[in-house]
């Protein structure tokens, strides 16, 4: 039996082991069954129950699951693990929550680094709830974690520039060497993690 999740844009077909085809659009109107493989670079490093959580965490905040796969690929060096830790700036976990992000949800990233990769799952649910059924694209998905602000900006609009203790923490997103990094920038090394990209 398939799996069908109805989102309002864009249709991405999903080979899901045992399952068959899978396809998700970007609002969500139904599901039947819960696919348990998604093409993201480190998948594999992941459970079953990961990908069925992240997949229906995906699902109620109105997001592609394979974006939201490819963001905590991404933002973990496609290791999933809930404790990796940047030592330049002390983000930590799937998303790389910043110190004083943790602070915000009530925890800290050492109690975030704790928890297994499933169980940090919640905070990224709850992460994202503030922008439920907004974040229409990939970029704009990436943007909540990365720099906010730029959600619903064009993809040219400058995230950060040469200078700014943000472009020296975010240095490889600029991969030109410009001396700035776009929003566009950004979420191209995000979409690189999904398999068979054409970025």
């Amino acid at each position: 039996m398939g799996a069908s999740h109805r989102f309002g844009m864009g249709l991405l077909t999903l080979a899901v082991a045992g399952i068959g085809l899978v396809a998700f659009r970007p609002r969500v109107r139904q599901s039947q069954g819960i696919p348990h493989h998604l093409p993201v670079a480190g998948i594999e490093n992941t459970s079953p129950e990961f990908r069925a959580k992240l997949v229906e965490i995906a699902i109620s905040l109105g997001v592609n699951p394979v974006w939201l796969a490819a963001i905590i690929s991404f933002e973990s060096a496609g290791t999933f693990s809930s404790s990796i830790r940047n030592s330049q700036s002390g983000a930590t976990g799937l998303i790389q929550f910043m110190p004083s992000t943790a602070r915000r949800m009530g925890t800290t990233t050492a109690e975030l680094a704790a928890l297994t990769p499933e169980d940090q799952l919640d905070y990224v649910r709850k992460y994202f709830e503030p922008w439920r059924h907004r974040l229409s694209t990939l970029s704009d998905l990436y943007m909540a974690v990365l720099w906010p602000r730029a959600i619903g900006q064009p993809d040219n609009y400058r995230l950060f520039k040469d200078g700014s203790v943000q472009y020296a923490q975010n240095r490889g997103l600029d991969v030109d060497g410009k001396g700035y990094v776009t929003k566009a920038d950004a979420s191209r090394l995000v979409d690189k993690r999904i398999v068979g990209s054409k970025s």
